[in-house]
This record gives structure tokens, sequence and C-alpha cells, in this order.
């Protein structure tokens, strides 16, 4: 076990990551938790830092040879969960970022924008609308926005 202390300070970081938009900023890092969601990530492409992991929670496994691997423990890994039952993964990887001017767009894009949107749920309820109406994959956040 790597960490077993909610005093370690790369937790106490984690976590401020987690609860902090500006540090998340800051830093140029975002957190993704969930096995289905780190796989999606990887397989876009995106690069984790680090994952993270509790044996004890973990039913299936991800490789990333990128990423620097720490497992906690449990009760150190559901303190920087978002999840009421986290699956035992999480990520921490630099946010990504895309110029407008470098989007690749086809003659007829259906384009949705979201402005200050405040929930998590409420960008997943307009990303599965636009999934549902055949908007493309093309998709970019303007930075600072």
């Amino acid at each position: 076990m790597d960490i077993l202390s909610l005093q370690n300070p790369r937790i106490k970081h984690i976590i401020k990551l987690r609860e902090d938009k500006k540090q998340r900023q800051r830093d140029q890092l975002m957190i993704i938790e969930g096995v289905d969601e780190l796989n999606l990530a990887l397989e876009s492409g995106l690069v984790p830092h680090t994952l993270l992991t509790a044996p004890e929670l973990a039913t299936r496994t991800i490789h990333s040879s990128q990423a620097e691997p720490l497992t906690l423990s449990r009760a150190v890994f559901e303190k920087i969960s978002y999840r009421e039952n986290p699956d035992g993964w999480l990520g921490i990887f630099p946010l990504p970022h895309t110029a407008l001017n470098k989007i690749q767009l086809s003659t007829m894009p259906l384009i949705i924008v979201a402005e200050s949107v405040e929930k998590p749920g409420n960008l997943g309820a307009i990303l599965r609308t636009a999934d549902a109406a055949g908007c493309p994959a093309e998709c970019a956040a303007a930075p600072g926005r």
C-alpha cells in the first residue's frame, strides 16, 4: 500500500482538486473517477499523471504504462472519491485544451454551446441529448471559460 494516511500531502492535494475549481485551474489538472470513465479517457488519448486504486474496492483493472500507479487504503480512497459507492479507481489528468480555431467541423455541423454549467449532471444530460440527436463528437472548451 503506497498511501494509508488521510494526512498525506498528496491526498490533501487531491481533496483540494476535488473541492476547489480554482485549484484545478491553477494546477491545470482534473480528476476522472471510475473504471468506465477512465477507460474512455484513455481510449480518447488522454494520458494520466497518476492512477490511484484501492485494491479492496477494485473488481476490474486498468492499465496505463504512462501513469504513476498509487495504491490507497479503502478509507483514504473513500475520502478522495466523488462517489457514494466508489469502484476503486481514480485518475489525475492534465486539463485538455483545444483552440476553437483548430476544430474541424463538417459542412453542416450540429453545435452545442454550454456556458457556466454549474452541475455535472446538467452537462451529462446535455451530452446524452446531443448523442441521441446524432451530434458528432466535435467538442471543445475555450480555455478559461
